[in-house]
């Protein structure tokens, strides 16, 4: 078995199929020099590895987590754990999601139709999953810290907050220059590069919300695959790790994640882990328009799979979070419809509060190609 994925993928495949396959030589750390080979050793040896509780299984949980993204039956059993505290929220609180609880489905949408409105919900999604992403230990570094060696900050000017010309500024680029890192969920918009990627969000252990991939993909995708890991981790035990969610989530930040592609394609020469895993495509085609090789077929292992059954899904087991995934798809297609971009909407109205903000200008390395992404993390009045 290689790519697709399918429903059929077990841990064991994984680990012969595709860790074995494409990560046979995996680099020990940045140095042009390094040293090469196979990833469980690569693990071991590199200085690149964040605290973890068992190196020598961290394969094994990438496996896992693969393997159970592959079972969309399973992940979204699991995610009725969410549907029962949405639902819950609601009716603690009647104010928290405004539309929610009065909002009855229409007759195309209960057969599996997109709904054709869009309200506020009063972030009852995103606040379930960030209580729960905080419990785990995500989003909330606290720490000084450096981010990477091409690393741009935002300049700030009034209030503490980032001034509205976006001054880029060459900053947290070493250990010698660290900086405060932000606590909280941050929003990703634009075409964000592969080192603001690994070295920010990964490596610091940051769920985010995802505007910048597309509609399709979905804002929350990422997160709810791991809300899904978490709860099958904790809640309903269908998923074994013998290290912790937050811990594997920064390891997919780190030097030896970067796989060869074999065989090697002309314009294709790397794949990631966390692309493998959690963001695969939806067909070749697709995948080859990307520069990448990972693809599958039906699995939530592709964020585009899982977000198209969220907003689709038939089961009444499911119904709020149906709904939620409906509106905010909804909302981000009309924001495409009338050409709104989330980056120049942050310029200009002053109710976004941007307190930390960190820009990819361009980047000409490996398949990022010029990027002009932005992390933000911002109060709203």
């Amino acid at each position: 078995m290689t790519f697709p994925i399918t429903d059929t993928l077990t841990p064991g495949d994984f680990d012969r199929d595709f860790i074995q396959k494409y990560w046979g030589a995996a680099r020990v750390s940045f140095a042009k020099d390094t040293r090469m080979m196979p990833l469980r050793e690569a693990i071991l040896q590199s200085g690149d590895l964040p605290p973890v509780k068992n190196a020598a299984q961290l394969v094994d949980d990438y496996c896992a987590i693969a393997a159970f993204l592959a079972r969309p039956a399973l992940v979204l059993k699991t995610l009725e754990v969410l549907e029962a505290e949405l639902v819950l929220r609601m009716k603690k609180d009647q104010k928290t999601a405004s539309g929610v609880s009065s909002y009855t489905p229409s007759d195309m949408t209960r057969k599996g139709h997109q709904i054709d409105c869009v309200f506020k919900t009063h972030k009852l999604l995103s606040g379930a999953l960030a209580e729960v992403e905080f419990a785990h230990g995500f989003n909330n570094p606290g720490i000084q810290s450096h981010l990477h060696s091409n690393a741009y900050v935002l300049a700030k000017g009034e209030g503490g907050f980032v001034n509205k010309q976006w001054d880029p500024q060459e900053r947290g680029r070493s250990s010698k220059d660290p900086l405060p890192l932000p606590g909280g969920v941050p929003t990703s918009m634009g075409n964000v590069g592969s080192q603001d990627f690994n070295r920010v969000l990964l490596r610091h252990g940051y769920q985010f919300k995802d505007v910048g991939a597309g509609n399709d993909h979905g804002e929350y995708s990422h997160r709810l695959q791991w809300y899904a890991i978490m709860t099958a981790c904790n809640v309903t035990h269908t998923l074994a790790l013998a290290n912790t969610p937050l811990q594997i989530f920064k390891s997919l930040g780190s030097v030896f994640t970067r796989g060869n592609v074999v065989p090697a394609k002309p314009d294709i020469h790397f794949i990631y882990l966390w692309e493998t895993i959690f963001d695969c495509f939806v067909d070749a085609k697709t995948a080859q328009e990307q520069k990448s090789i990972a693809w599958c077929k039906g699995t939530f292992n592709s964020p585009n799979y899982l977000n198209r059954e969220l907003c689709t899904i038939k089961a009444d087991a499911l119904a709020t979070l149906r709904v939620l995934m409906n509106v905010r798809y909804q909302k981000r297609r009309r924001d495409a419809d009338l050409a709104i971009s989330k980056l120049e909407k942050l310029r200009v109205q002053s109710r976004y509060k941007i307190t930390e903000a960190y820009y990819t200008p361009k980047q000409d390395k490996e398949r990022a190609g010029d990027s002009t992404g932005l992390l933000a993390w911002y109060l709203t009045n």
